[in-house]
């Protein structure tokens, strides 16, 4: 009876929370990294009508952290990772609101 080999579960149990935490990772970053590629596209689109002809947002600076649109584009932001997060089944601080 003593030959009996223990299967080593709590070091498995670790490889596989460990390889979870980083699919979450891998995942949440993913939603945060395409919601500031559409702020890039976003800020394109109105530097490229600005170029174009007058344009009333040419002076729009929603990078600057001491401006209105500033604060505004972060909620747009959170709203969009929100959006990506909660279709990946993981919370995000604004679903509760929204919900």
């Amino acid at each position: 009876m003593n030959n009996i080999i223990t299967f080593p579960t709590e070091r498995r149990q670790e490889q596989i929370d460990d390889e979870q935490d980083r699919v979450f990772e891998n995942f949440t970053e993913e939603c945060h990294y395409t919601a500031h590629f559409i702020l890039l596209l976003i800020e394109d689109c109105i530097t490229d009508i600005s170029e174009d002809e007058v344009s009333a947002f040419e002076m729009m600076a929603f990078r600057d952290p001491n401006l209105a649109e500033s604060r505004d584009m972060f909620v747009i932001i959170n709203l969009l990772s929100s959006m990506f997060m909660r279709y990946g089944s993981v919370k995000h601080f604004l679903q509760d609101d929204l919900d």
